[in-house]
């Protein structure tokens, strides 16, 4: 299975988590059976934070394989959304801007069976901080595919060029009329008499 997308988006491999800062009750304008009512509702039927600490990552690179022993770069778009999404993934070996993007998200170290790819699905764990200076985990590795839809342009290619290159067939500007506002001459057969 492959999806298609541009972004990850919020919740698309794995629940969305319940940012819960434990609001202050203000019993002057709120009615304290609704905070109970609502606050079972969302117990009951809320989406529950992972405790657990699996969750489920895309692979943007893959650092090291050797003999089973891994080292991959994930994003998990859920713990990661404050981090700015790279344009491309990319083997280290590839020239790219995305390469600094890519560094900025968490080392995942296992032993897998196969070479992860590009863009698979994999399980890992994450410290219950979320610290990133800190490895996570690679568990294992699922056979579904993100074929990301945003690829760069080559390096080799200059926006500005792009920008001051001529025109093959310019457009005729209009002639201005002398006695125009900003024509800057000006005619006395347009002008009226008091």
């Amino acid at each position: 299975m492959a999806l298609k997308t541009s972004t990850l988006p919020y919740g698309l491999l794995n629940p969305a988590t319940v940012n819960d800062f434990k609001r202050k009750a203000n019993l002057a304008e709120e009615d304290p059976l609704r905070i109970m009512v609502q606050s079972s509702y969302t117990q009951t039927f809320g989406v529950q934070k992972r405790a657990d600490g699996i969750w489920t990552a895309v692979v943007m690179r893959v650092e090291e394989f050797d003999d089973g022993h891994c080292k991959v770069i994930c994003r998990v778009p859920e713990l990661d959304g404050t981090l700015p999404e790279p344009v491309e993934w990319v083997d280290r070996d590839v020239e790219s801007q995305s390469h600094m993007l890519i560094d900025l998200h968490r080392v995942y170290v296992g032993k897998v069976s196969t070479r992860p790819k590009i863009g698979q699905l994999v399980e890992v764990w994450v410290p219950s901080d979320n610290d990133h200076t800190r490895s996570g985990k690679l568990i294992k590795l699922f056979d579904q595919y993100v074929q990301f839809g945003i690829k760069s342009s080559e390096l080799a290619s200059d926006a500005k060029d792009a920008v001051d290159g001529a025109l093959s067939d310019p457009l005729p500007q209009p002639e201005i009329p002398g006695g125009a506002i900003g024509s800057g001459e000006s005619d006395n057969n347009g002008q009226v008499a008091s």
